[in-house]
């Protein structure tokens, strides 16, 4: 019976260590499948901010760019009276324009562009579009 209790005193332990062992074995194999997917995790990561990145540029381009046609766009309907009239080609007044004018104007001043900014975009003088944008104030404060 003593001999019986000796080996199992040891043969305990000896269980309770294996089974320790192989659990740190497992919890070492999980960790680095979890690392693993780590990795990988941060490398789609990296990947995916790169193309945002790219596409924030390129949105930003064409948006640059839609401006600049819109802008071009602008002053080419208002530079046609003008051409028209120099040319001889004008069937009406370049007067009779102005209300076109005026809603532009009010367009862009909404849009918040300063006088001079208006002035560049519509081929116009500074004081011209500084007395345009008060007018445009004044009407639209009626």
């Amino acid at each position: 019976m003593q001999t019986s209790l000796t080996h199992l005193s040891v043969i305990v332990p000896a269980l309770v260590g294996l089974v320790v062992l192989i659990k740190c074995i497992l919890v070492i194999k999980e960790n680095k499948l979890l690392s693993e997917q780590l990795t990988e995790t941060t490398m789609l990561l990296a990947a995916n901010n790169k193309k945002l990145r790219s596409l924030e540029d390129r949105y930003n381009e064409i948006r640059e760019f839609q401006k600049s046609i819109e802008h071009a766009e602008l002053t080419t309907k208002l530079q046609s009276p003008r051409l028209q009239v120099a040319h001889g080609t004008s069937t009406t007044h370049p007067a009779s324009q102005a209300p076109e004018k005026y809603s532009y104007v009010r367009s862009l001043t909404e849009k918040g562009m300063t006088a001079e900014e208006i002035g560049t975009v519509l081929a116009i003088s500074p004081h011209e579009a500084s007395q345009l944008v008060a007018l445009t104030m004044i009407t639209t404060a009626e």
